[in-house]
């Protein structure tokens, strides 16, 4: 294996622990689809604008899951401990019988530590979620995490697909140098983000699906069960997270200290 795929494999795993959707079928059979009154359009965009602006909760959560990865290179699975704090970090720790890699994300830094290879990564966020095209700054980032939707405004009224159970939500809006096109999947009326679908004109597709939402304790609930699906025009990467063990609203202190020895790599 080599050591390079290995690290990309990781990072895109990070991301993958935030996002993934499942493309652009949208699963709508043939006559299912409902023709409303404009009072009831009305209500649902209201309700997706509040979906993408509502407060995030809780403010602390920490879970253990398993993560099982089908990538170019790499098919493995992983244990994962995970600790976030609203709007502050996300800090994570990768075991394979011993630790591989620790990586903690803040709204200003991203850093990780490879310890197969003895090496670091150090950067921006801004830089990293740039340099993987993810639709997101960290407030986003932070609500993918929990299953809820970025803020996907724009001046152009997102299309809508309404049916007796579910609502389909269709738009695009200029990301970076590019054009992303998405397709949000919700539960109605529970409103659970069922799935996602971010697609760049450049190839590139970054899908989400999410099952089991549980109430974590707080009246907020968070889908346990979610594969990642990532394309891009020379490769595919899936991975699926369980997430089998949390606690709510305890607060944490982390620990995490690049070696001394440890080389620098590019983010």
């Amino acid at each position: 294996m080599k050591q390079g795929s290995e690290l990309h494999a990781f990072i895109l795993m990070v991301l993958a622990i935030s996002m993934l959707l499942s493309g652009f079928n949208c699963n709508r059979k043939a006559g299912k689809s409902l023709h409303t009154a404009v009072a009831d359009e009305k209500k649902v965009l209201s309700m997706w604008d509040d979906l993408q602006h509502a407060p995030i909760e809780p403010d602390h959560l920490e879970a253990k899951s398993k993560l099982d990865i089908d990538a170019p290179d790499l098919n493995i699975g992983v244990r994962l401990h995970w600790y976030w704090a609203k709007d502050s970090l996300l800090w994570i720790r990768v075991t394979k019988i011993i630790e591989t890699h620790r990586v903690l994300i803040t709204p200003d830094s991203f850093k990780l530590i490879d310890n197969l290879n003895n090496e670091y990564v150090y950067g921006s966020t801004k830089d990293w979620l740039a340099k993987q095209k993810l639709p997101v700054d960290f407030d986003g980032f932070q609500r993918l995490l929990l299953g809820l939707s970025p803020d996907l405004s724009s001046s152009d009224v997102p299309a809508l697909s309404i049916s007796r159970d579910s609502v389909w939500v269709h738009g695009s809006r200029p990301m970076y140098e590019d054009q992303m096109n998405y397709s949000i999947h919700l539960d109605w009326p529970a409103k659970h983000i069922r799935e996602m679908l971010f697609a760049l004109t450049s190839g590139e597709q970054l899908a989400i699906t999410q099952q089991q939402f549980t109430d974590a304790g707080d009246g907020s609930a968070i889908p346990w069960m979610r594969h990642y699906q990532i394309n891009t025009p020379a490769e595919k990467y899936n991975f699926d997270l369980e997430i089998n063990d949390w606690k709510v609203n305890q607060p944490k202190t982390v620990y995490f200290q690049i070696p001394s020895s440890y080389e620098r790599v590019p983010l």
